[in-house]
């Protein structure tokens, strides 16, 4: 901190600042973060689920047939009518989340991206001793936070493409043109990945590389400027 930020009368205010960022770290990562990863493993289970009742559902005829457990075209479009309502339920979800969570995603990310291109900096030009065990523990550590962000936003991501793959390796095509048509509009509708939106990005292990990638700028021009 700059000098006069150390001494009477803001020095009660730098140390308030300064605890408050601390604690409020550790409450939002239980509160915030924790819930957002542990939200979107939970989407990711649901799209899972959703990928295996479909396979059950179309398995082949000849098999069913061979474990006297046929069923009724009609029985099948019911079936099929609800993993289309489950879809699209756990579609509504995901929106719901990302409205929630937009504003804490989006400051997550833009402070991130300041604290750790000034935290590497700092650590190369001014740091040394433990100083430079502090930077890089706290570099590590904002890095952990929107790595779990990112973590999270690329599980749905995947489970929603998986939707579709499971979709077009089963046996649809040995089913009736009714039931075939009923599988295509959803592979069509599981092309459409679902993802936890935030304006500008989605979070996703590829939105970090990016992130890293533009802090590295900022670094490398600060440096030279430097």
């Amino acid at each position: 901190f700059p000098e006069p930020l150390l001494s009477m009368p803001i020095y009660p205010l730098t140390y308030l600042l300064v605890h408050w960022h601390g604690y409020i770290t550790v409450v939002s990562f239980v509160g915030g973060d924790g819930f957002f990863l542990g939200f979107c493993f939970y989407i990711s289970t649901l799209l899972k689920a959703l990928q295996q009742d479909l396979v059950e559902i179309l398995e082949d005829i000849e098999v069913k047939s061979r474990n006297q457990n046929n069923i009724s075209e009609s029985e099948i479009c019911c079936a099929l009518s609800s993993i289309i309502e489950r879809h699209n339920e756990i579609a509504s979800l995901v929106e719901r989340l990302s409205s929630i969570m937009v504003e804490i995603t989006l400051c997550h990310f833009i402070t991130s991206s300041l604290i750790i291109g000034t935290s590497v900096v700092d650590f190369l030009l001014f740091a040394g001793g433990i100083g430079s065990i502090v930077y890089v523990v706290y570099t590590c550590a904002v890095l952990t936070e929107i790595f779990l962000y990112c973590l999270g936003g690329t599980a749905v991501m995947e489970s929603s493409q998986e939707l579709a793959e499971k979709a077009y390796t089963s046996n649809w095509y040995n089913h009736s043109i009714k039931i075939q048509k009923i599988v295509l509009l959803i592979i069509v509708r599981s092309q459409r990945t679902i993802t936890v939106k935030v304006p500008f990005f989605a979070p996703s292990l590829p939105a970090l590389t990016a992130i890293l990638r533009f802090t590295g700028s900022v670094v490398a021009l600060a440096t030279s400027v430097i």
